[in-house]
């Protein structure tokens, strides 16, 4: 099984009572089935943690620890914006969502992407401090091997076809990152109406010709060239981005 990630992807450290907007409140925070008996048979503060905060959504299936009504922080969460499991069982006593994030894994049937969120602010910190372009790495895991993988249907196929050419246009071009990130979103909307279709054949076609170097160069020669208000061309921008999160998300459904 193939997986990507980018280079700094392992260098990734939490910085525990030094991060200037802790994890540990704010959210949803959930802990999975295994760790919520693991954390209740700890025992001490550990074991009390668990009895009374962590309670379980029938609706949803899931466990989710209860924030303080005070702090509104988890009530594992000291002084200091320390992990009180870490502290007296260590890392890997962690479990659910705690023990994941900001680490971000998206799965298909080839393969495996790790990212890192940026809703962590040390994670903003390395890619602010970072000297080169974002590179991704490839490298195979342990989990299956591409022999054991069935036949796929087309629709899938295309899809994964389509992030590998967005992925490797975003990575490898050399125009600016947020051309390219603007650009791969204006390709996507250009294949939908085909994509929905079915017309896979049309869909193929288009993406290799709205890749191709000299056209893309001239789109963004024409924009460079266009006077706008920062601010209209910022929420312009913003539109277009939430547009095409959610043509993304129905893309891969």
């Amino acid at each position: 099984m193939k997986i990507r990630k980018p280079t700094f992807y392992d260098e990734f450290i939490c910085i525990g009572g030094d991060c200037p907007l802790t994890c540990c409140g704010g959210w949803y925070i959930t802990v999975d089935k295994k760790g919520y008996k693991s954390y209740r048979k700890m025992g001490g503060i550990i074991s009390k943690f668990a009895k009374k905060y962590i309670l379980y959504d029938k609706e949803e299936n899931i466990y989710y620890v209860k924030s303080d009504p005070v702090t509104k922080l988890c009530p594992m969460c000291n002084e200091e914006q320390l992990y009180n499991i870490i502290k007296e069982k260590g890392e890997d006593a962690l479990s659910g969502l705690c023990k994941e994030f900001p680490r971000i894994v998206f799965q298909t049937c080839v393969g495996e992407e790790k990212y890192l969120s940026c809703a962590c602010p040390q994670v903003v910190e390395m890619l602010y401090n970072l000297d080169h372009k974002i590179l991704f790495v490839s490298e195979l895991g342990t989990s299956a091997s591409m022999n054991d993988i069935q036949m796929i249907p087309i629709w899938y196929s295309v899809n994964l076809q389509i992030r590998e050419v967005m992925i490797d246009f975003i990575h490898k071009d050399e125009l600016p990152l947020w051309f390219r990130q603007f650009y791969g979103m204006y390709i996507l909307t250009k294949v939908k109406d085909d994509y929905i279709k079915e017309d896979y054949d049309s869909v193929c076609s288009e993406i290799a010709y709205y890749c191709f170097k000299d056209y893309r160069e001239a789109v963004y020669e024409a924009w460079n060239k266009i006077e706008v208000n920062r601010e209209q061309q910022f929420q312009s921008m913003y539109s277009l981005v939430c547009l095409a999160a959610e043509q993304i998300k129905k893309l891969f459904i």
